[in-house]
């Protein structure tokens, strides 16, 4: 164990994981997207209503939850210790790789990134409060398709909401480029190519979720 020790006590091994962390995370994010997207569906959103029903059904959705949170808080955690030490080396990197204004726009980039990840979390604290944590009220009839729409047709929540996804794709954007570096991704055909995809992907997913919010205010 102690070669695993090493590799995850390295920089290296540590933004793998923030890119294996981030892959999982962007792929947990278009599932839920497909999922909200439901919400336009016929008869009132019954889809997502069945959805949630099941869902809340499973004995295991704890666990699922908290290996969820868990996959958050070590993308996070990892990326603010990232950042950090970005910044303690700034020196080493100036005089290794290039300008002093060169380090310092990594090191920008390094804690917006660890900022945004930090306001995410937050933002997403706020998203569960209001969703998961209604359950009770989902189950007595209203459904969750009914609740959505409720909640995001309050002006400010509609705000937050949009906020929130903005600063989301953002964080998408720079990660996923961000993350095929850490695989080792650089060359300059397929670099471009990753560093475009990425940014449309994240663009989509934020569109697929801002959409929400602006029907439940254009539906008052």
């Amino acid at each position: 164990m102690g070669w695993l020790k090493r590799i995850l006590g390295s920089s290296v091994g540590q933004k793998a994981i923030v890119g294996l962390t981030g892959v999982a995370l962007v792929l947990y994010l278009i599932i839920h997207m497909v999922e909200n997207l439901q919400v336009f569906g016929p008869n009132e959103g019954v889809g997502i209503n069945a959805w949630a029903n099941t869902l809340h059904a499973l004995p295991f959705l704890p666990i699922i939850e908290f290996g969820l949170f868990a996959v958050f808080v070590i993308h996070i955690g990892l990326t603010i210790k990232l950042a950090r030490d970005n910044r303690a080396a700034r020196a080493t990197r100036y005089q290794s790789h290039g300008t002093k204004r060169d380090a310092k726009v990594r090191v920008a980039q390094s804690r917006t990134m660890a900022f945004s990840g930090i306001v995410v979390l937050g933002f997403l604290f706020l998203h569960v409060w209001d969703f998961r944590l209604q359950h009770e009220t989902i189950t007595e009839g209203i459904g969750l398709a009914a609740t959505i729409k409720s909640n995001l047709q309050v002006w400010w929540r509609a705000v937050i909401y949009l906020l929130g996804v903005s600063l989301i794709t953002w964080h998408m954007a720079h990660g996923i480029s961000s993350a095929s570096r850490s695989f080792g991704v650089n060359h300059s055909k397929w670099t471009p190519v990753i560093v475009k995809g990425g940014t449309v992907v994240a663009v989509l997913i934020g569109l697929g979720f801002a959409a929400i919010p602006v029907w439940a205010l254009l539906t008052r």
